[in-house]
């Protein structure tokens, strides 16, 4: 029942996760690899930043199969329905481009995933951690500038809503989708980027509420990124200020550790 939207998130959190290479710039000079990679592994999330779970820990990207429910790779981030080629188009215009995203990969990058699967109960949980420290750290804040111009709730929105529409609705799904939100929520921090999507449907007889926050935000010489997602709880969405507080103070302190 989880399979579905976790797919729909992980194409959320790669049209994001492209942006990591393009934007994140900064006018700190470059840290040398092993800095990076240090600065990377410490900014991530941990266990004790989370509400008690049994969570189930992986670092680095989760696969699932050739199917799996991972973020698919640049070529495919957008579901094909007008709306995402729109916002794919204006990412595109805002000098980011999805195409060339792999040409420019971070001077290192992490990432660790915390899941929760309630079984027959219908919860799930799960919280991806990230951090990219790019190879040219000079225009961070000409990045995130025109990255806010356009991730934002009024420009993901129509995207969003057609991606999952054309997902889970239909009649062969047996999934009846009877509300779409797309907000823009509090940010990590006040330069970075933050959208919530809350999701209201019928599967059968069965409802699902789903709950979605994309984090992306600037720290000196490298760039953080914190999805969180639920279905059918609202655990995360409780915790969701001490959870981007910790992901900040993460960040910040491994970047101080690694000036």
């Amino acid at each position: 029942m989880t399979r579905r939207p976790a797919l729909i998130a992980g194409t959320a959190v790669a049209v994001l996760a492209a942006l990591f290479s393009t934007a994140c710039k900064s006018e700190s000079k470059p840290l040398t690899a092993e800095q990076a990679e240090s600065l990377a592994q410490a900014g991530l999330l941990t266990q004790e930043d989370l509400p008690s779970a049994e969570w189930t820990v992986t670092d680095g990207p989760t696969t699932d199969g050739e199917q799996g429910d991972g973020p698919p790779d640049a070529n495919t981030l957008f579901a094909d329905t007008e709306a995402c080629r729109d916002l794919e188009a204006a990412i595109n215009a805002a000098g980011f481009s999805t195409a060339d995203a792999a040409e420019d990969a971070p001077l290192a990058e992490t990432e660790r995933s915390f899941d929760f699967d309630g079984g027959d109960s219908l919860v799930a949980r799960s919280v991806q951690s990230s951090i990219a420290v790019p190879q040219d750290p000079k225009e961070i804040e000409t990045g995130f500038e025109a990255l806010r111009k356009v991730m934002t709730a009024d420009g993901v929105r129509p995207c969003f809503e057609s991606a999952f529409t054309e997902s889970l609705g239909g009649e062969e799904s047996g999934v009846t989708i009877s509300s779409i939100e797309v907000t823009d929520i509090e940010k990590v921090t006040e330069d970075g980027v933050a959208i919530g999507l809350d999701l209201q449907a019928v599967a059968f007889i069965i409802p699902i509420n789903l709950h979605m926050e994309m984090h992306m935000w600037p720290e000196g010489p490298a760039a953080g990124q914190l999805m969180i997602m639920e279905l059918n709880s609202e655990t995360l969405k409780d915790a969701s200020a001490d959870i981007r507080e910790a992901a900040r103070t993460r960040l910040a302190e491994a970047v101080k550790a690694n000036k």
